[in-house]
């Protein structure tokens, strides 16, 4: 969980650089350069295919956590709920920021970094992850356990309160990625470029 905060911390520094124009490098211009908006939708194609395991991977520890609470020591199944929408919320953010970041640039060069950049951040908490040798929880994660019990098969009121609130969120998770996110995001790239109405280029900025 330690390093899965320090990757939060650093994608949150990457958003308030964005939010606050840092350096004024994340101007949003229309490109007339066709060949840096060719390279920008594969960058967000490749991320997101990255991306998804990922997201897959929280979702499922999310389900079994909320769904064999009773396999776990007392609090284990919070905690390990917390990690997996972590890891969820983690992916997630890393996509809206390269999709932002993408949209700002005007070279190839700054595209392809860009994208380099934020995978490789990405994969700090895998590395850290694969480096816990004979370690339970690595063993774990690579052969997951069945799920022996459904979502349905567990009355909503005879969950506890923290678990009727994980229910939801996983739900609404769910339900938001599988049909609008897991679709449609790497193509906001080409909405930004050439729908929305963009401002002209800082020149004092760098690109």
């Amino acid at each position: 969980m330690l390093v899965g905060l320090v990757v939060m911390s650093m994608l949150g520094c990457m958003l308030y650089a964005m939010m606050t124009n840092e350096g004024g490098g994340y101007t949003m211009v229309h490109n007339h350069n066709f060949m840096v908006f060719i390279i920008k939708f594969p960058c967000a194609i490749a991320l997101h295919f990255y991306l998804y395991p990922e997201v897959a991977k929280g979702m499922n520890l999310m389900k079994f956590a909320n769904n064999h609470n009773d396999d776990f020591v007392p609090s284990g199944s919070e905690i390990s709920f917390c990690i997996g929408l972590m890891q969820v919320l983690m992916a997630i953010t890393a996509e809206v920021i390269n999709i932002v970041i993408l949209s700002s640039q005007h070279t190839i060069q700054h595209c392809i970094m860009h994208f380099v950049a934020l995978e490789i951040i990405m994969e700090v908490s895998n590395l850290y992850f694969e480096s816990l040798l004979n370690n339970k929880l690595r063993i774990v994660m690579h052969h997951p356990p069945k799920l022996t019990v459904k979502g349905k098969d567990i009355k909503f009121e005879e969950r506890t309160t923290f678990h009727k609130i994980a229910r939801m969120i996983y739900k609404v998770l769910r339900c938001l990625y599988v049909s609008v996110i897991f679709y449609y995001v790497p193509f906001t790239v080409l909405y930004l470029q050439w729908h929305v109405k963009l401002s002209k280029p800082s020149h004092g900025g760098h690109h």
